[in-house]
């Protein structure tokens, strides 16, 4: 009834050959307008790293399964894309001229290309930027899986619930030329917009109930996903984006939780077929509003409303 697991281990990934050698060009806000950024590949990538560990405990006794696992890994030399906002904020600062022709910030500054005006984040023509071998990142979180299985009836009923919960997702200060643009943060609960770490709610988990009767199968499901923090400052929550002259934009700061529920009925047949039709969404709700393009975080939601799928399985 009573089981351990645990293991550790080293993995490594080498960089594809368009991150050695291949460009490609964006548009990023830069200010206030969508301006061109070059990321460029990198022939002096080195393979990321990762050192890995997990333990867990598993419990089952009769229709009763339960398990707690934990993880931890270390990431070293992430082969990520240059941090944009991070470079952009260094170099400009709140006035938009902060460190221009400062002779320490004159590498970083020639990454730019501005209008005849010089420098200043209203004359940026272009930024340069490339895939590099980032600052070594570390996570670590909970998975937990549980349900409950008996008869009633005619059949069988179960519940059961699965998430994860994240602990910690630490970065170390990110460095471009020589400069840091991107300090040592914690990412776990906020957006991470234009930083090199993705949107990071720490709860993310569902809970269901399923009932089988013979060759059918209904399951109602319930999934969370917790809500989190827009970390970016002034420049886009400070009072000069307010509707009202001195107000501070609020709307977006806090992401809400984003909660939907799916219904899947199963019938298998004694040919080897399944017949399956899953209604996705079936409250038809929203993804909470982002401040972001598309006015929500599409890492993490979604804006698909009611959705209805049928699927048809043969076996041989």
């Amino acid at each position: 009834w009573l089981a351990l697991r645990g293991g550790a281990g080293t993995t490594f990934r080498g960089p594809p050959a368009q991150q050695l050698e291949g460009n490609l060009t964006a548009l990023q806000i830069i200010g206030t307008s969508f301006r061109a950024v070059d990321i460029n590949g990198n022939p002096n990538l080195a393979p990321e790293k990762a050192t890995t560990y997990s333990g867990g405990v598993i419990v089952q006794s009769g229709g009763f399964f339960a398990s707690l696992d934990y993880f931890n890994y270390k990431l070293k030399g992430p082969i990520e894309g240059e941090p944009i906002q991070g470079i952009v904020s260094t170099l400009f600062g709140a006035s938009g001229v902060a460190n221009c022709n400062n002779p320490a910030y004159a590498a970083l500054q020639a990454r730019f290309t501005f209008t005849a005006a010089g420098c200043g984040i209203a004359n940026v023509q272009r930024l340069r930027t490339t895939v590099f071998n980032s600052a070594d990142v570390s996570t670590s979180g909970l998975d937990l899986q549980v349900s409950l299985r008996g008869d009633i009836g005619p059949g069988t009923l179960t519940v059961g619930a699965n998430g994860t919960y994240v602990i910690d997702y630490k970065t170390g200060d990110i460095t471009v030329e020589g400069i840091v643009v991107q300090p040592a943060f914690d990412g776990v609960g906020l957006l991470n917009y234009q930083t090199t770490a993705y949107p990071l709610p720490q709860v993310k988990g569902n809970w269901y109930v399923q009932g089988d009767v013979g060759a059918a199968s209904l399951r109602l499901q319930f999934n969370y996903i917790d809500g989190y923090t827009d970390q970016r400052g002034a420049a886009i929550f400070g009072p000069n984006n307010g509707a009202l002259a001195g107000a501070a934009v609020t709307t977006g700061k806090n992401i809400a939780p984003f909660k939907t529920m799916d219904a899947t009925f199963r019938y298998s047949l004694n040919t080897g077929t399944s017949l399956a039709v899953t209604a996705q969404n079936i409250f038809d709700r929203n993804p909470p509003f982002a401040r972001l393009d598309q006015n929500y975080d599409p890492f993490t939601a979604s804006p698909l409303g009611f959705t209805l799928k049928g699927a048809i399985t043969q076996k041989f």
